[in-house]
């Protein structure tokens, strides 16, 4: 004959201070507790387990783990009843559905044990959802380093130390590293670094390498090579150690194209230097401020102003009109460049000097204006040769009017001497036929 079934509301033949030292164990848990028998009808449960699904207790009671897993887990548990029952315990992880339906990542600790005299199921449930989010974030983080690790255009190869710090192999690489150093990671990964890069050793990289293993301190290492005096390759590396794990990262870049091009702009900028330095034009530079940034020996020898005394200076300090009422510059009013625009100016001297000068803005690699480029010349014995000249023409336009009176005048007094002439001999041939 079957065992009676004990009232769930009713401990069973437990009592006094063992049943009362039970209880308050079994309820000051942080975990939840439950005890089901081997069909899987809940016995006991502790308070952690019954506020957490939100239910009463008398209402979890009346439930089995069936009835609080998620379905994906709910089939599963007659069968882990079976393997617990072989191997006497088990752990595992499951997830549990509240009352309201919020679902709850639970590891649950499940052990056989007798209870009020059978056999039944003592599972421990510790709520791990917050360890699970802190999982799915060290996931997406893993994924974001990988997709950044993958794709950064510098080369990123990582060393792990072996012997502490003799030796070390290759523990990781990105693409840009497998690129720059033509090599696939699969064929390279826990091979020796000398062995793989024989190179690394007498560019001194390697030394870098263990030293900041040894040190913890990061480090900047250039490594250059050169061919006839010329740079054939030009790598920056920058060293440093993880402190959770001890390996080195090696994060570099090759900037021999950008060292070559740095190097040409800056033979193509002292030639351009050298030819505007001395061209016969003045030319001088001002920033946004209309501050002089540069001013040639033109602008020197036109001016009187030295270089010294100029850079710095606000150019309407030798600049007078236009310049002084509005900055053409600057001016929206005034279409850019401006060319062959007539302007005065005062030396060192203080003397007025007339130019002719050529404006237009000075832009940065991507159109935004950073300042002006002026360039003049002086036109004032030109403008003086050409004033005397039009005086010149004006004084002869003068004489040749006077000189042309005076011929017309000549023109009709002959005329007048020819018609008197004709005149008097009509009236003597007159007279003869009369006589």
């Amino acid at each position: 004959m079957p065992p009676k079934k004990e009232d769930k509301k009713n401990p069973g033949p437990k009592s006094g201070k063992a049943n009362d030292l039970f209880r308050t164990l079994f309820n000051s848990f942080e975990d939840a507790v439950f005890i089901h028998d081997l069909e899987g009808n809940f016995l006991e449960v502790n308070k952690t387990a019954y506020r957490r699904l939100g239910y009463k207790k008398e209402e979890l009671l009346n439930m089995s783990p069936m009835k609080i897993d998620a379905p994906e887990y709910a089939d599963k548990v007659k069968e882990r009843i079976k393997e617990l029952q072989k191997k006497d315990s088990t752990f595992f992880e499951t997830e549990h559905v509240t009352k309201k339906g919020k679902h709850i990542p639970v590891e649950l600790n499940s052990k056989v044990i007798d209870f009020r005299g059978q056999k039944a199921v003592l599972s421990v449930a510790r709520d791990i959802s917050k360890r699970k989010e802190k999982e799915q974030e060290s996931r997406e983080n893993e994924e974001k380093f990988r997709e950044l690790f993958n794709n950064i255009k510098s080369g990123v190869v990582i060393y792990q130390p072996r012997n502490k710090g003799q030796y070390f192999v290759i523990k990781d690489m990105n693409r840009a590293a497998e690129r720059l150093e033509e090599v696939k990671k699969d064929q390279v990964l826990n091979e020796s670094v000398l062995q793989t890069f024989p190179r690394i050793k007498k560019t001194g990289l390697y030394g870098a390498i263990k030293n900041v293993h040894r040190t913890g301190n990061p480090q900047g290492f250039p490594v250059i090579s050169r061919k006839n005096g010329e740079i054939k390759e030009w790598r920056e590396n920058y060293v440093f150690r993880l402190a959770t794990t001890g390996e080195v990262v090696n994060v570099y870049r090759d900037v021999t194209k950008e060292r070559q091009e740095k190097k040409e702009l800056k033979r193509t900028k002292n030639k351009m230097q050298t030819i505007v330095e001395f061209v016969p034009s003045a030319i001088f530079t001002v920033d946004e401020d209309n501050k002089i940034l540069t001013w040639n020996q033109a602008a020197k020898r036109m001016t009187g102003f030295s270089k010294k005394e100029m850079i710095g200076q606000k150019c309407t300090k030798f600049s007078l009109l236009p310049c002084q009422n509005e900055c053409g510059l600057w001016s929206q009013k005034v279409k850019k460049p401006i060319m062959g625009k007539e302007c005065t100016i005062k030396t060192k001297k203080g003397e007025k000097r007339t130019v002719s000068k050529n404006v237009d803005y000075l832009r940065d690699a991507r159109g935004g204006k950073i300042g002006g480029i002026e360039s003049f010349i002086d036109i004032t014995e030109k403008k003086k040769k050409e004033k005397e000249l039009q005086e010149k023409i004006e004084e002869m336009e003068k004489i040749n009017k006077l000189l042309t009176g005076r011929e017309l005048k000549m023109i009709e007094l002959k005329n007048e001497i020819k018609e008197l002439k004709q005149k008097l001999s009509e009236k003597n041939k007159h007279e003869k036929q009369n006589s």
